[in-house]
């Protein structure tokens, strides 16, 4: 057994063993602690740790099927994250930036580097989809259009691959509302994609998407609320030029300013020259 496979033990906190058993169990002990939502670095750290555990162990051990390693991993990834995602309560959501900006702050561990570096330019992306100067319900708006231009990247496909990038995709969905057309899509896509290659480990994350997809899409006059939404900032963008003083106006209350200065000064000097006088 190489290091770089005792050190995928160590992650999972038990010394290196051939017992499947013995790290499934530590593997669930480990990764109840992380939620993939909320710690989605981590979480990928240790069910990576496990999934190369198991790979390694079943070509060690010809008897431990395929089928059985896909068992294993995804009873208790859905015993550990899935209970964990029913169980969450909604977080109130306020119309400040900083809700969605707070998404996209990483601290990457080494082995995670290489894979981030690739995708990092579409995960910051991901925020961009938001309109934040349109509010339907009191939450930002995620409209097709905008959508269209994050799945329109050609690393799109690849993404729906790697945790970090449903992890904070799924975050902003949780907290817009979604033109309902999206749902159809990402839920294709997510089809397609377990379709081409099955990951048990990425099912509660394609689960939890969703499910939020679902639960925030708006419904049949998603389309009339943001028009509504965008002709009231119009409205008032236009109220506010229109209110702005115009080039003649701003020139009359200059020359009354100064007027009143002058007027002020000759007033000043009169009476002070009567008291000379005196």
């Amino acid at each position: 057994m190489n290091n770089y496979i005792i050190g995928k033990f160590a992650v999972l906190d038990i010394a290196p063993t051939d017992n499947v058993h013995e790290v499934k169990k530590a593997y669930a002990r480990k990764i109840k602690g992380y939620h993939p939502e909320e710690n989605p670095e981590e979480w990928e750290r240790i069910h990576s740790a496990y999934t190369i555990i198991v790979d390694y162990l079943k070509h060690e051990n010809p008897s431990l099927s395929k089928e059985k390693t896909k068992e294993i991993f995804i009873e208790k990834i859905l015993e550990s994250s899935e209970s964990e995602s029913e169980e969450k309560t909604q977080d109130t959501v306020s119309s400040d930036e900083e809700l969605i900006e707070s998404i996209f702050v990483d601290n990457k561990y080494d082995d995670e580097k290489e894979k981030y570096a690739k995708f990092r330019c579409i995960i910051s992306k991901i925020k961009d989809i938001v309109l934040t100067d349109i509010l339907v319900n009191n939450k930002h708006v995620i409209t097709l259009e905008s959508f269209m231009q994050l799945r329109d990247d050609p690393l799109y496909k690849d993404a729906l691959y790697y945790a970090n990038f449903l992890s904070k995709l799924t975050a902003v969905f949780e907290k817009t509302i979604i033109d309902p057309k999206i749902y159809k899509i990402v839920k294709k896509d997510i089809q397609n994609t377990i379709s081409t290659s099955y990951n048990g480990g990425l099912q509660p994350q394609y689960d939890r998407m969703l499910k939020i997809l679902e639960k925030n899409s708006g419904d049949a006059s998603f389309n009339d609320a943001v028009k509504n939404a965008k002709s009231s900032i119009e409205k008032a963008v236009r109220e506010g030029i229109n209110t702005e003083p115009s080039r003649f106006e701003k020139v009359v209350w200059l020359i009354g300013i100064i007027t009143s200065i002058l007027m002020i000064f000759v007033h000043s000097k009169s009476k002070n020259g009567s008291r000379h006088r005196r």
